[in-house]
């Protein structure tokens, strides 16, 4: 009966993501041209963050690992999400800072995003002790509603699911974890 309930649900809430789409493609639009109308000053994460900053994070909906469904509209607290796959060198890097964050900042959300396998993912885990979060398996694959501009990718959102930074090439050394936290503590003091 469960299992029946959360397919209903899932079928459900796929007939409202099916009307994202176009939200999707619209923000997709907003992006590129954002990224290419205008001069680029500094990195592309700086351009990329410009041009999300304070809009609303698309609607999506996964399954984690424990087959349990995510959507945006459950993120009601400062949210990182953390695009990344098994095999990059800087994605393993930032691990460790987003550990630090996890640690630091009590009530802080990650939603870590990983393109590989759900038994590859697994496998990951436990061979590399990696922190409990939710993790979602084969993303590419699921209902996510921004790709990314390379790996890792990593995006803290408010609590209201307002793009607050974007880092593209992830969180891998000091003055980004500074950045982040910065970002993390404005969003904590209103």
């Amino acid at each position: 009966m469960i299992n029946a309930l959360k397919i209903f649900f899932i079928l459900l809430i796929s007939i409202a993501v099916s009307a994202q789409d176009g939200k999707k493609m619209e923000l997709t639009e907003a992006i590129r041209t954002c990224l290419t109308s205008s001069k680029m000053d500094g990195s592309i994460s700086d351009k990329v963050s410009e041009c999300l900053n304070n809009t609303e994070f698309p609607f999506f909906m996964v399954v984690d690992l424990d087959e349990e469904v995510i959507t945006s509209h459950s993120l009601d607290q400062i949210t990182i999400i953390n695009y990344w796959f098994i095999e990059c060198p800087p994605c393993k890097v930032e691990k460790g800072f987003l550990t630090k964050l996890n640690e630091e900042y009590s009530g802080l959300n990650i939603l870590s995003l990983c393109r590989n396998s759900k038994n590859e993912l697994k496998e990951e885990i436990k061979k590399a002790k990696l922190p409990e979060w939710d993790y979602v398996y084969d993303y590419e694959n699921q209902n996510v509603s921004l790709n990314t501009f390379g790996y890792p990718m990593t995006i803290i959102l408010d609590n209201n699911r307002r793009v607050r930074k974007v880092f593209v090439g992830g969180i891998v050394d000091e003055e980004k974890y500074e950045k982040a936290k910065s970002v993390i503590n404005d969003v904590k003091n209103g």
